[in-house]
């Protein structure tokens, strides 16, 4: 057998051939030749819309999982800047719960000294009972 009369075998790719030549034109298969007779070019053409329709599902599905992978990190980054919120809004708490606690020891600590000063001697602010207080006060004069 000669070069000439050499038979080349080869496998078709439908993807690729559909690349090249943007598939059946008018219902004829052009820019391959085919040894089956099998082959025709309605089936052709609907292997070629699945693979269109694989092609465009991969792609939503490519997507959707870059889109999820975005959402995910926006919520990490929002789930971070809130947590630092919360632990800001906290602290400011604190220090204003502090300083009222402060200003309430201030103010009895001045009441304590007002009463000693008009000798108002047994007045307390915590379990004291301001009746007798008063009695006290009425026994006295």
């Amino acid at each position: 057998m000669d070069n000439k009369s050499k038979r080349i075998s080869f496998s078709f790719d439908i993807s690729t051939w559909y690349d090249i030549t943007r598939g059946p034109s008018k219902g004829r298969l052009y820019g391959f030749r085919c040894s089956s007779s099998s082959t025709s070019s309605s089936s052709v053409s609907s292997t070629l819309k699945e693979s269109d329709q694989n092609n465009e599902l991969t792609k939503a599905v490519e997507d959707m999982r870059s889109n999820a992978a975005k959402m995910e990190e926006e919520f990490s980054r929002r789930e971070d800047k809130n947590r630092k919120l919360l632990e800001i809004a906290l602290e400011e708490a604190r220090k204003r719960e502090e300083e009222a606690r402060k200003r309430e020891a201030d103010l009895q600590e001045l009441v304590r000294k007002l009463l000693q000063d008009v000798e108002y001697k047994n007045y307390q602010f915590a379990g004291g009972s301001a009746l007798q207080e008063q009695q006290h006060s009425r026994k006295d004069n």
